[in-house]
């Protein structure tokens, strides 16, 4: 397929700079070890659009430029499969709602779209990543996530597109061809495409710029005081809800044990699984979470499994920890609980 003007236009205008960022000799030993890191060996392969994303998202974070100049760089440089990729990002007609199994692999593949959750300005609710803003999405009685009126009638302003592509399965950890076992030997699964939805990220961080006023001089914003230890401020959280021993252990699925350490300040630091599980079973929201990580002086990787925990606390917002647990366990992942380490 020829590549139409606007794509000939891009390429001359960023012809330059994928040269000089990424010099010949090393990005083509970079590309080879992506190649390597999935298994990449034979030409069929290559013709595998969905794995080949991945690898063009690896190698765009890595020089810290846009996928684009990286399909550029590759083609230049000999590898030409990557021209495959500007072809089937836009194969079918955009959707707004995508299953839990899909969201977590696109949470799980694309940077852009893990930032967006990360720093809170999209929640998932209603199979749908919405505008984190209570014009568009309010809790229920039972603590659930659901799409206001406003945003059902409104889901191309304030919720994320996504693309579906064809692709064969692939051998991924969070590829959902893998983890829900389809059949098939070609899946449609979801690709996210961030100039795409420009419009509908530029109102949540306005949205979000609001909110953060409001923050700093609310209650909930002092709590966070840096001078606290992580025990402190999950104890002032417990604390402000008035929550009891027996409440708390059955919304966390921790024991009586965490509960005297935090009301009481314990002097020792929590562990990661233990704030996961705080933080999933009294639903804090990621910003939260990860202060309480930070008094403890632990942080988030980039591993698949803080992954899932990071989208268990921000993709699942809303769910009971048994829901959450099951999410792990999908996955292979011990469940949040009582067997933890405290």
């Amino acid at each position: 397929m020829p590549w139409t003007d606007e794509q000939r236009m891009e390429w001359q205008a960023n012809s330059l700079a994928p040269r000089i960022l990424m010099p010949l000799a090393t990005f083509k030993m970079k590309v080879a070890e992506v190649y390597s890191k999935y298994r990449i060996t034979e030409e069929k392969d290559t013709q595998n659009p969905l794995l080949m994303d991945l690898v063009a998202e690896e190698l765009a974070a890595f020089y810290a430029v846009s996928k684009q100049s990286v399909l550029i760089r590759m083609q230049e440089v000999g590898f030409t499969e990557a021209k495959a990729i500007s072809q089937f990002e836009s194969l079918n007609k955009p959707h707004h709602d995508i299953e839990e199994e899909d969201a977590f692999f696109v949470y799980s593949t694309n940077t852009e779209l893990r930032r967006l959750m990360d720093e809170g300005l999209f929640v998932y609710a209603n199979k749908h990543f919405v505008v984190n803003d209570p014009s568009y999405v309010f809790r229920t009685e039972d603590g659930k996530l659901e799409l206001t009126q406003f945003a059902l009638e409104h889901l191309d302003t304030c919720t994320l597109s996504f693309s579906w592509i064809e692709a064969p399965k692939i051998d991924h950890p969070h590829a959902p061809v893998v983890l829900m076992h389809r059949a098939n030997a070609s899946q449609r699964v979801s690709a996210f495409v961030p100039k795409e939805n420009q419009a509908a990220i530029v109102l949540s961080e306005e949205l979000q710029r609001k909110r953060d006023e409001f923050e700093r001089q609310t209650s909930s914003y002092r709590l966070a005081n840096p001078q606290k230890t992580a025990w402190q401020l999950m104890g002032e959280i417990i604390t402000q809800r008035g929550m009891s021993s027996p409440h708390f252990c059955n919304l966390t699925g921790l024991d009586e044990v965490v509960y005297r350490r935090a009301v009481n300040g314990a002097d020792t630091r929590p562990s990661i699984e233990t704030i996961v599980a705080f933080s999933c079973g009294l639903d804090l929201d990621i910003q939260t979470a990860e202060k309480i990580m930070q008094l403890a002086s632990h942080a988030f990787d980039e591993s698949d499994l803080h992954r899932a925990y990071k989208f268990c606390i921000g993709g699942l917002s809303g769910h009971p920890i048994e829901d959450r647990n099951t999410f792990l366990e999908s996955y292979g992942y011990p469940p949040l609980g009582t067997k933890q380490k405290k």
